[in-house]
């Protein structure tokens, strides 16, 4: 079960599906999460779920996971792709945010149309909604459980959270679409390091390119020292009125 408070526009809201996704794939000891891809094929709600999730294969330095989600008839299929024994990065480029604005001196940030998921984001928007350029946003973000506590989740499952929680870049155009739900997500994550849930990190969406019906968007995931986390990259579809 999805619970109700994760609901978006049109069922459940993707970040976090893709969050539960991204749990389900580590059932192999030893082994994390590299990359999961996710084809969706139809909206997900809160109603009972049935999670089908087969080792597909376990060699001795990568795993694949095959994920299916039932409900009713399938809503997605899902492919991790695991590593063991990753170590340290041998190549790594961290990006310098000391010249960008304090989290604490923003404005938190909320939809136009208020998800009851927000109430667990603590979300600033760096840029003026009004100045957005080429479709790129950035943001500073947190885990905020001071009203009530977010489902348990691993690093892996939370940086995907992060990922998805910024406002599609379509939102800012006029007229802008009604929602913009996700048709499949391929996420990958950067080995090692450390994930402090209640800690700011800095994420960025750029959207790659739109047409009428469909857009891609991609997302990037960094703490508060630059360190590169994980990446995400997603094809919507547009929908422009009820």
């Amino acid at each position: 079960m999805f619970p109700g408070v994760w609901r978006g526009l049109d069922g459940i809201y993707g970040g976090y599906v893709l969050a539960r996704v991204v749990e389900a794939v580590r059932v192999v000891d030893g082994f994390e999460p590299m990359s999961v891809s996710i084809q969706f094929t139809g909206a997900v709600r809160d109603v009972d779920s049935d999670w089908r999730v087969e080792v597909l294969h376990h060699g001795g330095s990568t795993a694949a996971v095959g994920v299916e989600l039932v409900q009713g008839h399938p809503r997605l299929t899902a492919f991790g792709k695991l590593g063991g024994a990753q170590g340290e990065r041998l190549l790594d480029f961290p990006i310098d945010l000391s010249d960008l604005p304090a989290p604490e001196s923003l404005e938190s940030y909320r939809f136009a149309s208020a998800m009851p998921y927000e109430s667990f984001l603590d979300h600033r928007l760096i840029d003026d909604p009004a100045h957005v350029r080429r479709g790129t946003t950035r943001a500073w973000i947190r885990f905020d459980e001071s009203v009530q506590q977010a489902p348990e989740l691993g690093r892996y499952g939370l940086a995907a959270i992060f990922l998805d929680a910024q406002p599609p870049g379509l939102f800012f155009t006029d007229p802008p679409p009604v929602y913009v739900p996700t048709v499949d997500f391929t996420i990958h994550f950067a080995p090692g390091g450390e994930f402090d849930r209640h800690g700011w990190h800095y994420v960025t969406q750029s959207t790659m390119w739109a047409t009428a019906e469909f857009c891609v968007e991609e997302s990037r995931l960094y703490d508060r020292s630059g360190s590169f986390i994980a990446q995400v990259r997603q094809t919507r579809r547009i929908v422009w009125s009820r």
